[in-house]
């Protein structure tokens, strides 16, 4: 599936300016955070297929450092 131009810049892969509001949220053991983000604005969604997504986010240095990540979804893109 083809990353949009906003995945690229996201990427570092297209030099543009952009900034995008950055929120810090605690979690408590046993809690949990949602964020939503519209899909088809990082990836090109026209093509018919079956795709898997997981979403990962670093943990700042100042929180001990590290990487969360998602369960692994399936996707099938019909027209």
């Amino acid at each position: 599936m083809p990353g949009t131009k906003y995945w690229r810049i996201l990427q570092g892969k297209e030099h543009e300016t952009y900034t995008e509001n950055v929120l810090s949220v605690t979690i408590h053991p046993n809690e949990e955070a949602k964020d939503d983000f519209a899909l088809s604005k990082l990836f090109d969604l026209s093509t018919p297929g079956k795709y898997t997504l997981q979403v990962a986010r670093e943990i700042p240095e100042t929180l001990d450092k590290g990487l969360v990540k998602s369960n692994i979804l399936s996707l099938v893109i019909t027209k």
